[in-house]
Parts: structure tokens; C-alpha cells; sequence
């Protein structure tokens, strides 16, 4: 991945991804959707919120998955 943007709301306790942008040539696969799901849940821990939510609808259902990780 590049980059992503994201939102804390607080209140909520939800960390909110807005979007990534991948690098080029970069393939989705289930290494790299692992990954992904392991860094969102620490970012998530560290940041002390409970719950990810994703904006973009196509991150969404590829990473419907992660709120089920501790």
C-alpha cells in the first residue's frame, strides 16, 4: 500500500478508513489481504478504538473480516 486516509471518531471508538492507494503493480492477494488485516487491527489497538469501518464500499467487503480479529 502507499498511502491510506483515515478518521478517528473518538466518541465511537471507531477507527473510520476513508481509502488506500496501492502502489503500482501491486496484486490483492491473500498474503497481502492478511497483512492488511493484521496492520488495520494493531492501528486500531494502538489508536485505543474498538470497531474499523471502511468508506470505500469496495474495501468494505474485501475487509468485512477485520473486526472479527482481536
Amino acid at each position: 500500500m502507499a498511502r491510506f486516509e483515515h478518521l478517528i471518531d473518538k466518541k465511537k471508538k471507531v477507527l473510520i478508513i476513508l481509502n488506500w492507494w496501492w502502489e503500482k503493480n501491486i496484486q490483492f492477494d491473500e498474503d497481502i489481504f492478511e497483512a492488511l488485516i493484521r496492520c488495520f487491527v494493531e492501528f486500531k489497538n494502538y489508536c485505543g478504538m474498538e470497531k474499523v469501518e471502511f468508506k470505500n464500499k469496495e474495501n468494505t467487503k474485501r475487509m468485512k473480516s477485520v473486526n472479527e480479529c482481536a
